[in-house]
């Protein structure tokens, strides 16, 4: 029951999550569990290696792949309606794209942090979210706003 008063709060956050999870795999439910909106600094992109931990490693899993990597100078703003919300945080990694190709951060999300150089200073925004699909519920981080700071 909880978990259906969550999402319900979030409904309006459900297509701008969606999009960034991937097109092809709606979610049935979004739970916002914390909300990020910081100001920080461009680290760059280091290639993850599988952690073979499952029977689709190394080829199948979508373990392994490209993630960049944000030092946080300050917060602007963070809500945490969620019990289990991340807490306000030093550093942010995301997965951008894994070994099989399969975008994990819309295009626009994608094209602006290849724009990014290494100490570039952004304004940087995510969502902590509680994803369930097909009876399964796993956490997802999305990306909400990523500007470059001039």
């Amino acid at each position: 029951m909880k978990h259906l008063l969550i999402a319900l709060t979030i409904l309006a956050l459900l297509p701008l999550v969606t999009e960034q999870i991937h097109a092809a795999d709606k979610p049935d439910g979004v739970a916002l569990l914390s909300s990020h909106k910081t100001i920080a600094v461009f680290d760059g992109t280091r290639f993850q290696q599988c952690r073979h931990l499952t029977a689709d490693c190394p080829d199948k899993c979508h373990h392994a792949g490209n993630v960049v990597t944000f030092s946080i100078k300050s917060y602007l703003n963070y809500t945490k309606p969620g019990e289990y919300g991340d807490p306000k945080a030093e550093k942010f990694q995301v997965m951008v794209d894994d070994q099989l190709g399969t975008l994990k951060v819309s295009k626009e999300t994608l094209a602006q942090i290849k724009a990014l150089k290494l100490g570039d200073s952004v304004k940087l925004s995510w969502n902590h979210n509680y994803v369930t699909k097909d009876s399964s519920s796993y956490p997802v981080r999305t990306i909400t706003q990523l500007e470059a700071i001039k």
